[in-house]
């Protein structure tokens, strides 16, 4: 019997990588049915000054790296043609430009939405068994505050302001648009904090 789990460091940066894990998960467990795009981060800054070094990793991480893990988990699900589901991890800020945010990173989850729709649509017109999903949660205690801000301190500020969300809840989320039934597709998930504001 194949292994319950199996963890992978990979570097979402360099592709070579992320087809070397999925060439791996497809030998491991026949193919991919299910992707959770999940990986993402962000800078705080602005386009007046921010280095440029820093909006390239957020476009190569949050955009090119979902792309591509797309593209590899589609050719596996091609393979054995079940029913099969790409759920991207999105974010609130792909639905609005909260003041004071950093545009490149909003920039990065509405390109997110839009990689749904366009995917979604594509898997309709080739008539495929893949349900598209985007997740997109407003506030979640995870490590993003502080790598975004730069320092633990503002992190435990921001976390510190209201009752987040917490891993836990955007699972249920997942879990959520994976058991409904093969004719049924949760396109946007939409959640948020009860407290915060926008």
């Amino acid at each position: 019997m194949p292994d319950a789990f199996l963890a992978c460091r990979v570097d979402l940066r360099v592709e070579s990588e992320i087809v070397g894990f999925f060439d791996t998960v497809g030998k491991r467990w026949q193919g991919v049915h299910v992707l959770v795009n999940n990986a993402g981060l962000g800078f705080a800054g602005d386009l007046a000054s921010q280095d440029p070094g820093q909006w390239r990793e957020m476009f190569e991480v949050n955009v090119l790296a979902l792309c591509i893990c797309t593209q590899q988990a589609l050719a596996q699900m091609q393979e054995h043609h079940d029913e099969s589901h790409i759920i991207h991890i999105g974010s609130m800020s792909g639905h609005r430009v909260p003041p004071g945010a950093n545009g490149a990173y909003c920039a990065t989850k509405f390109a997110v939405r839009a990689l749904t729709e366009s995917l979604r649509q594509e898997m309709h017109t080739a008539k495929r068994p893949v349900r598209v999903t985007t997740i997109s949660p407003g506030l979640v205690e995870t490590g993003f505050a502080s790598n975004y801000a730069g320092s633990t301190d503002a992190a435990a500020k921001t976390y510190g302001a209201l009752k987040c969300l917490q891993s836990e809840d955007v699972a249920s989320a997942v879990l959520y648009a994976l058991a409904q039934p093969d004719h049924m597709q949760i396109h946007d998930i939409l959640l948020r904090p009860k407290e915060q504001g926008s």
